[in-house]
């Protein structure tokens, strides 16, 4: 009889340790939930001791066509600057020395070691075009002053390239094509009117679909200036623009 009872009593102690027990990691599970959560913080200095990297445009001449090797572009100097990447160690050897005013590598040319960079004057983003032979001759593609230039790419036979600039009318763009042989060049087309376009093109990598649209519209501008008198002018001017749409718009 006293066996029975002494068994019953160990039976009630363990569920009510058990039970004890879960009660215990319920409250601990509750103040850990409940506990601000701490986030590693970085300073000022150290995110200005970041380095970064920047490939060039997404043609198909980004890989060396002598050796394989990326152009890309880096501030590890402190000023961007163009450097040749070896794919396969990592060893990056600089193509350029700027110690003022960025570099932004954008193509190899297709059959040598030429490169395309575009060079702004120490950030009044005035960019200019320029090519950099294989001896470290620099040619400004789009000499000049006052107004802004810009790479667009390669024709598909690689025997020209394509350079946007708005050095005839500062408030528009025209197109020129660039010989890869001589830099001798012609425009492509005069954007006198106002003329945008834009082109998207959206690959859904889930789906493996892909979409494309092309934008064009007219932009227009006017400009009127009223002087009463010698030495007084009254300018009035007046422009549209236009938004593409991109993204979720394109949808």
């Amino acid at each position: 009889m006293n066996k029975k009872r002494l068994a019953g009593l160990f039976v009630s102690i363990s569920v009510s340790a058990s039970v004890l027990l879960a009660g215990c990691a319920q409250d601990e599970s509750a103040m850990e939930a409940d506990a601000p959560q701490v986030h590693e913080t970085y300073s000022a200095e150290q995110f200005f001791q970041t380095t970064s990297y920047r490939m060039g445009g997404a043609g198909p001449y980004a890989f060396s066509a002598e050796n394989g090797d990326l152009i890309i572009s880096s501030d590890q100097t402190g000023v961007y600057n163009a450097y040749r990447l070896n794919t396969a160690t990592g060893e990056m050897t600089a193509l350029t020395e700027s110690t003022d005013r960025g570099v932004y590598a954008e193509s190899w040319f297709p059959e040598d070691d030429r490169f395309i960079y575009q060079q702004d004057g120490n950030g009044d983003e005035l960019t200019h075009v320029f090519v950099m032979s294989q001896g470290g001759e620099v040619t400004d593609l789009t000499p000049g002053e006052g107004h802004k230039a810009g790479f667009a790419g390669w024709a598909s036979d690689g025997k020209s390239f394509y350079i946007f600039s708005n050095e005839r009318e500062g408030g528009a763009f025209d197109m020129y094509r660039y010989s890869a042989a001589d830099y001798s060049r012609s425009m492509l087309y005069e954007n006198s009117e106002g003329y945008d376009s834009f082109d998207i093109t959206v690959n859904d990598i889930k789906t493996g679909t892909s979409q494309s649209k092309i934008d064009t519209k007219f932009s227009p501008r006017a400009g009127l200036i009223f002087k009463p008198k010698e030495n007084i002018s009254f300018y009035y001017s007046y422009s549209e623009s236009f938004l593409p749409r991109s993204g979720e718009q394109y949808k």
